[in-house]
């Protein structure tokens, strides 16, 4: 089953697949004040809705208002990478060696406690996260390359929330049509909809492209 999320003001029912990218421009500058707040603050105002209900901002889908600011190592985001780290690229093997860590780094700290003055406590079970934080494990950036930073941020977030919609704020306004079609390709892989929000047009080789004016008419 197929499913649609539908936005106040636009009569066009948006189908929710992988890849699909939908382009909105809204040359009213107050409306689109009003649903860049809705997505970003969650509010009760009905103006999206997903598959009949109000749009479950943050759970369902994700708004990144700032394509400057992609910090895939804030606290959450590192949590989420360690804990995706380990459910899914440690096995057997790393436990052993983990096992070797914690053996040896507990017989030079009781050797040390045996010989210092004061008596002394200590972590007697290093974990894998333990690691992570001592050898600042984080996620790299390429400077060079935005698609591959902004690419690598949502597959961050995808590991945090199985998100299934993504909002952006003016993506086409700093990407080629060749990133763009890497984009969209990694968006289908990752199972995500992508929808571009601006107050001008660009034009894309996109699904769908709607632009509401001044008089909050719609234009497709």
């Amino acid at each position: 089953m197929v499913k649609t999320l539908k936005i106040k003001r636009i009569d066009y029912v948006f189908r929710i697949e992988a890849g699909i990218v939908y382009n909105l421009v809204f040359e009213n500058p107050k409306y689109l004040y009003k649903l860049i707040n809705y997505i970003k603050e969650a509010n009760n105002d009905e103006i999206i809705l997903y598959q009949d209900k109000l749009l479950d901002v943050g759970k369902e889908s994700f708004f990144i208002t700032d394509i400057f600011d992609l910090n895939l190592n804030t606290k959450k985001s590192l949590t989420a990478t360690y804990k995706n780290i380990e459910n899914y690229y440690l096995g057997d093997e790393e436990k052993i060696i983990l096992a070797n860590i914690n053996s040896n780094i507990i017989t030079m700290l009781d050797k040390i406690s045996l010989s210092y003055d004061m008596k002394l406590e200590y972590n007697t079970n290093i974990s894998f996260s333990d690691i992570f934080n001592m050898t600042s494990l984080k996620c790299s950036y390429n400077k060079e390359s935005f698609v591959e930073d902004f690419i690598n941020y949502v597959k961050n977030i995808k590991i945090n929330n199985e998100i299934k919609i993504l909002f952006v704020l003016n993506l086409f306004d700093f990407i080629t049509s060749e990133e763009y079609k890497l984009i969209r390709k990694d968006l289908e892989y990752m199972n995500i909809c992508l929808f571009n929000i601006s107050g001008h047009h660009k034009p894309f080789d996109v699904d769908k492209t709607i632009i509401i004016d001044e008089d909050l008419c719609q234009i497709c």
